[in-house]
């Protein structure tokens, strides 16, 4: 899945949860994205989940 593809979907699936009336907050969404990039961004992760 490309990058912007997936940030996307995890931008859908926030505005889901808010519109269900169980939101998200921005710092756990934020993290969500992180996890899920895989090994290629382990550094990156790192960095901004410190």
């Amino acid at each position: 899945m490309a990058l912007g593809t997936y940030i996307q979907s995890i931008q859908t699936i926030g505005d889901e949860l808010m519109a269900s009336g169980h939101p998200i907050d921005e710092h756990n969404l934020t993290f969500s994205l992180l996890r899920g990039l895989g090994q290629n961004y382990n550094v990156f992760f790192a960095s901004m989940s410190s």
